[in-house]
């Protein structure tokens, strides 16, 4: 079996919907029903604008790296300095078309909708984020955060989203909107390779320290033996990556059944939008490292080993290059029940001259 699951999505298009937990199916939030639920354009009366800009003025994530007692390590190497370390971010990362990486975090929600008095057409047009993680950056270059990402985002901007929605009766109307949007991935990573055979390498290059036979060494296993091993838990390298796609597309179609005042049922289908993101990447490798990969250069032996196995045998500082990556924002089907079993009756009051206070008007 599998499965799969996101939570990206909803977290920064309505604050209306937000204080709602995003229950707003059959309850679509004015404008911004484009995303939610196309055909709540309908609830709309003639011309209506909205200009809007969430942010986030603070960025609060804690992570941990769990330390297991019960852990022997690899290769007896158990002695992982990073077990047990916390890291705070400091604040948000996103990326602006044409501007790139960012350090803070804003989405706009743009809407704007029309209707003919007496017509059952809504025309609608929106500018929204419909799908963003929350983009953080960690404290320190030696902050735990670095080894799963400690600048990192993923996010897809809807920039151009037309809409149309039509009031099929009086009680129930469908709805059709399309998302026309920018899809940007982007992250710092170092990188590290805790397993066995690291491990063992680790240990190999440890122990052959000294171990020099004149002129058999040099044409065979020069000592130390993979130029001293690579670190069991430590970093390897640096990857950085920006990938982006400036058009991929969405659409959604709903339907809103609104018999009552006091009850609706509404339903609406999200598809999925497929980018092809490309951009650029680049590795930054530790010394320790290029000792390594030269090691396989540093004797016929190890040349030809390096030679039939294709490892590298010339170490570089850094690589960098184009990147792809094939990205799902994945589809989403709901649907939802307002109930309102309460009249709500609100009294506006006016104060007299004489002091007294009479109801002035009923909502």
């Amino acid at each position: 079996m599998e499965g799969q699951a996101t939570f990206d999505e909803n977290l920064a298009v309505s604050t209306k919907a937000m204080s709602l937990g995003n229950a707003v199916t059959a309850y679509p939030p004015g404008l911004m029903s484009i995303h939610y639920n196309p055909a709540g354009l309908t609830r709309l009366e003639n011309k209506e604008f909205s200009l809007g800009l969430m942010g986030a003025i603070k960025i609060d994530v804690s992570i941990r790296f769990y330390k297991d007692p019960e852990f022997e390590g690899f290769m007896g190497k158990n002695d992982d300095p990073e077990a047990g370390k916390t890291a705070s971010t400091t604040g948000g990362a996103m990326t602006l078309p044409f501007l790139g990486r960012q350090q803070f975090l804003a989405a706009p929600n743009i809407g704007v909708s029309y209707r003919e008095p007496g017509s059952k057409w809504t025309l609608g047009f929106g500018i929204y984020a419909p799908h963003g993680s929350i983009g953080v950056r960690y404290k320190g270059d030696e902050s735990v955060a670095r080894f799963g990402g400690d600048n990192i985002y993923a996010q897809r901007l809807v920039y151009a989203g037309p809409a149309v929605a039509y009031k099929v009766t009086d009680t129930f109307s469908v709805g059709f909107s399309v998302g026309l949007g920018q899809s940007c991935i982007g992250a710092d990573v170092v990188l590290r390779a805790p397993n066995q055979i690291v491990a063992l390498i680790d240990t190999l290059g440890e122990v052959t320290k000294g171990l020099e036979i004149p002129v058999v060494s040099e044409l065979t296993l020069p000592s130390p033996w993979f130029g001293g091993g690579l670190p069991t838990y430590g970093p390897l390298g640096k990857l950085t990556f920006d990938v982006h796609d400036d058009m991929d597309t969405s659409f959604n179609v709903g339907f809103l059944w609104e018999p009552a005042d006091w009850f609706s049922f509404g339903g609406v289908y999200q598809s999925e939008a497929k980018s092809m993101q490309t951009g650029t990447y680049s590795f930054e490798y530790t010394k320790q490292w290029q000792r390594f990969v030269n090691w396989f250069g540093s004797s016929p032996v190890t040349a030809v080993v390096a030679g039939l196995l294709d490892l590298p045998y010339q170490a570089v500082a850094r690589q960098s290059g184009t990147a792809s990556i094939e990205w799902k924002w994945p589809q989403r089907a709901q649907c939802g029940i307002m109930l309102r079993p309460f009249e709500r009756k609100i009294e506006a009051y006016e104060r007299s001259a004489l002091g007294g206070v009479r109801v002035h008007s009923k909502y």
